[in-house]
């Protein structure tokens, strides 16, 4: 144990021990590896992707989904919105998430792989655990010097390693939360320098660029910058240097959030852009009908036996009066603040961090702070009962990873395989494609192609005839969440073939209000909108029914995608003159 007061061989353990964990990651993963939250892995990569294959004239480094092909642009993906170029572009993170892998992977020329990012999000893990046990070892020191610190600050480098969702979310699950924790990580450090030294010009400009960062990379880097001005006011600094301070975190603050909305508003409509953001907001927030009671549960899978940890922290504060001041106890106090603001984002929008598990990762700097207080007791039970917490703890996520967020299916293999057949490749490559599902970042990048979401083949025809391009309709069924699919085949639509189709028939669709393309309630039938469509179907025409019934056009309306026709006469009979049956117009 005495080589472990050596720093240096503290951090080459350090470092052997987060190699361990990387390559066992490594070793687990497969090619039909499928993991919980794996679309926000996606989600990155084909941002990533579209950032380099589009101009930046277009793009301005914003969260762009389309692909550079002219077939990719004018593609709605899920919750985004459009530039006047067809580029489609995701408002509902800030930007620092996806620019930063971007930057990686332009710099080193890497291929767009779910490896390569495994590999970003690798260095990012190491980082950030170098950070906190910087960030614990200064706390333990300052909390008694009399101690070694680098034990207590390699305990909590190893419950940061071994928890599980670090495991998961700094490894293959990559999104804007695993890049935001060195920058939160050390934040709080110079955050508790400021507190426990007197101000330094450099610490001033740190304050302004970490506070700008968190901002510019994760939405609760406002609420975390926010807290901490509220810190600052409650701390024990100078009014001169508390002025100086939460000015810098304001203006930090101010700035991401100008260089966000200014930098969308440069690109799409102001209108539709904040329409979004309130969209989004409100999908996700405190008011969605989900109990609170469920993100405490998921807090306790992310962190299980090492959430014990804190209760025997708070015994020793009220139990042990002489192993800590009273006001370093309160220092720790005002960082314990910053960092419940940093989680109070996961109550705000709880839908968020109950489905995404990154969402609680920010949770770990809290053991910068428990492990320090244990270690400060004199008492020897205190520290060995952490160390039999901590070691138990981590045998148990180890044994727990494979199995709890990752299946396995063959299909990812056969997809790849299926997209790389010469028959499809020629069949379907110079068509537009259309899936029934919703598409996320997997589907685009296994096609390399913007793909038509939650459409039918009549639909993906309309769509088709509009482009005067041949469609390939991909059939496809759900093997996981975040829009992981196996594709089951495709079939082919000529141009030639949908135009007759199209023109000559009701449009196939039975509701409440439709039956196969004809009006329950009223004398009419609706098409597709197509140029032929508008030219046959016009007021006053005659059409004639597969019955032989002949109508004359009353009235038309036209909507973007299609033409609704109504008739003279008495209500149409859509089971016996709708979808498939013929429909002629003789006389125009």
């Amino acid at each position: 144990m005495k080589l472990l007061s050596n720093t240096k061989i503290s951090i080459l353990i350090l470092i052997l021990i987060t190699l361990f964990t990387i390559f066992f990651r490594q070793s687990i993963h497969s090619e039909n590896s499928i993991y919980q939250n794996y679309d926000a892995t996606y989600h990155a990569l084909l941002t990533v992707k579209a950032l380099d294959e589009t101009p930046i004239s277009q793009h301005h480094f914003l969260p762009i989904v389309s692909l550079g092909d002219d077939a990719d642009k004018h593609i709605r993906w899920g919750a985004t919105i459009p530039d006047k170029y067809g580029n489609y572009y995701y408002t509902s993170f800030p930007l620092g998430g996806f620019i930063f892998p971007y930057a990686v992977f332009k710099f080193f020329n890497l291929d767009v792989s779910v490896d390569n990012l495994f590999i970003v999000s690798s260095f990012i893990l190491l980082l950030s655990v170098l950070i906190i046990f910087i960030f614990a070892k200064d706390i333990s020191k300052y909390l008694n010097p009399l101690y070694d610190a680098n034990k207590p600050a390699l305990l909590v480098s190893i419950i940061y390693l071994f928890s599980m969702e670090t495991l998961y979310s700094h490894g293959y699950i990559y999104w804007g939360h695993s890049l935001m924790q060195p920058i939160f990580i050390f934040f709080l450090y110079l955050v508790f320098k400021i507190l426990t030294k007197k101000m330094k010009v450099y610490n001033l400009f740190l304050l302004l660029i970490f506070s700008f960062l968190l901002g510019f990379t994760e939405w609760s880097g406002y609420l975390i910058v926010f807290g901490t001005m509220i810190v600052l006011i409650f701390s024990s600094l100078s009014k001169r240097e508390k002025y100086f301070y939460i000015s810098a975190c304001a203006m930090g603050g101010a700035i991401a959030l100008a260089v966000f909305i200014l930098d969308f508003i440069s690109v799409v409509d102001t209108s539709t852009f904040f329409h979004a953001l309130e969209s989004r907001f409100f999908a996700r927030n405190f008011t969605t009908n989900i109990p609170i009671s469920l993100l405490f549960y998921k807090y306790w899978e992310s962190y299980n036996i090492f959430l014990l940890l804190l209760p025997l922290a708070i015994i020793l504060i009220f139990f042990d009066k002489k192993a800590i001041q009273k006001e370093k106890i309160y220092t720790l106090f005002l960082l314990l603040i910053i960092i419940l603001f940093g989680l109070l984002e996961n109550i705000v929008m709880k839908q968020h961090a109950i489905a995404y598990n990154f969402d609680r990762l920010k949770f770990l700097p809290l053991f910068a702070l428990l492990m320090p207080i244990l270690w400060s007791t004199k008492s020897k039970a205190f520290k060995q009962i952490s160390i039999l917490i901590i070691l138990t703890a981590s045998i148990y996520t180890t044994a727990q990873y494979p199995e709890l967020r990752i299946t396995k299916n063959e299909a990812l293999e056969k997809n790849q395989l299926f997209v790389n057949n010469d028959k499809f490749k020629k069949e379907c490559k110079p068509c537009i494609m259309g899936i029934a599902p919703a598409v996320r970042g997997y589907t685009n990048l296994l096609f390399n192609r913007g793909i038509y979401e939650g459409v039918n083949i009549e639909r993906l025809q309309n769509i088709a005839l509009k482009n005067n391009k041949c469609a390939c309709y991909i059939n496809v069924r759900g093997i996981g969440g975040g829009g992981m699919i196996q594709v089951l085949g495709y079939k082919k639509i000529k141009i030639q073939d949908i135009e007759i189709f199209a023109t000559t028939r009701a449009y196939n669709l039975t509701d409440r209000n439709w039956v196969k393309g004809v009006s329950r309630k009223s004398t009419g039938f609706f098409v597709s909108n197509i140029s032929k469509n508008a030219k046959k179907y016009q007021v006053g025409a005659r059409v004639k029914f597969i019955n032989n019934e002949i109508r004359t056009i009353k009235k038309i309306t036209v909507s973007a995608n299609y033409i609704n026709i109504f008739v003279d006469g008495k209500p149409l009979d859509g089971m016996k003159v709708g979808h498939p049956n013929k429909i002629e117009v003789i006389k125009e």
